[in-house]
């Protein structure tokens, strides 16, 4: 059964190979009679510096943070030092502006939603990037605006922790959803990473295992070291959820709680990674999940989304969306 793909309504700024934001770009998109435009956004009220060794925490310090600049990494330019919540600068024509909103007020009330409390789960959290934009039929436009979370734990970005959420201006409606979108890349990256199915199949029986494979590979032309706390490449947790029909006829993500997390299980429990990847070479491992929750027992069939975390350059961790839709186990799926 072939699932359909959560309409992706976020648009970020092109990122330059010296990780230059152009903070003004502006795309518009016509198909099938839905228009989107999207802008960057500005008015943030307060900001936060991450603190070497005591790690990140988002959780009420507004709508501007500062983290290691590789969890929002996502063409691999072998970046270091810390990065800025970006898109926080708009023009006089935002939907903020006509609204009479800032981007702190929008930020509170997203992070005091339903929807976003129940991704966060009690987590800390980033805010990596603002943008704003409209989507609807000609004559029923709907402006919003969205916002990229990283939820952290102990400092370290979590392998389901990747979030988008969206505001509705008009309705003061919040929706997210959970993945690590591809990015457009500009430049010469230094590395590729990602995570697949190891079959290519999102259908399996009541307990048939499956794979999930994770890949680095070295892009420049000198020698490059990968390590990692655990002895694995990368982790990821399994979340139940399905692909739900909304009023206006597209179909929406649905999310409920996470049923496994790989890291708590011993698979990784060997020395921590290391390895020296040569000139165009790639490293893989990888990882089953045996369709069990984490105390052991088989899952209910539905369906399921898979995100994980990957390790690699220096030790630096980039999140991955292991699928563009949910898994379906037993046959079986939601909306």
């Amino acid at each position: 059964m072939t699932m359909a793909q959560p309409t992706e309504r976020h648009r970020r700024g092109i990122q330059s190979a010296s990780l230059v934001f152009v903070s003004t770009l502006m795309v518009v998109v016509v198909a099938l009679g839905l228009y989107t435009s999207t802008a960057a956004a500005r008015g943030a009220t307060s900001s936060y510096i991450a603190t070497p060794n005591t790690g990140v925490r988002g959780s009420g310090l507004g709508p501007i943070n500062s983290f290691p600049a590789s969890w929002n990494d996502r063409c691999g330019y072998l970046v270091s030092g810390n990065a800025t919540t970006s898109g926080t600068n708009f023009g006089p024509d935002s939907p903020l502006v006509a609204a009479n909103l800032t981007l702190g007020q929008v930020y509170s009330k997203i992070v005091s939603s339903s929807a976003f409390q129940a991704l966060a789960a009690g987590r800390d959290w980033v805010t990596l990037d603002w943008g704003t934009g409209q989507q609807g039929p000609p004559g029923a436009m709907q402006t919003f605006v969205t916002a990229d979370f990283l939820f952290v734990s102990g400092g370290v970005p979590d392998p389901d922790g990747y979030a988008q959420m969206t505001y509705f201006v008009g309705s003061g409606n919040v929706t997210g959803s959970v993945g690590w979108p591809q990015d457009s890349c500009v430049g010469r990256a230094g590395f590729r990473y990602g995570a697949r199915l190891s079959a290519p199949t999102v259908t399996y029986a009541v307990g048939q295992p499956l794979g999930i494979n994770f890949t680095f590979t070295n892009l420049t032309s000198a020698s490059m070291t990968i390590t990692a706390r655990t002895s694995c490449l990368g982790n990821f947790t399994v979340i139940q959820g399905g692909i739900e029909a909304q009023s206006n006829g597209q179909r929406a993500p649905t999310y409920g709680p996470a049923v496994y997390h790989s890291a708590k299980h011993p698979g990784c429990a060997g020395p921590p990674l290391k390895v020296v990847l040569g000139p165009r070479q790639s490293y893989s491992q990888t990882l089953h999940w045996d369709q069990t929750n984490d105390n052991g027992s088989q899952v209910a069939p539905g369906d399921y989304w898979i995100t994980g975390m990957e390790t690699g350059y220096l030790g630096q961790t980039f999140p991955v969306s292991v699928v563009e839709g949910p898994i379906i186990v037993g046959n079986q799926t939601q909306g």
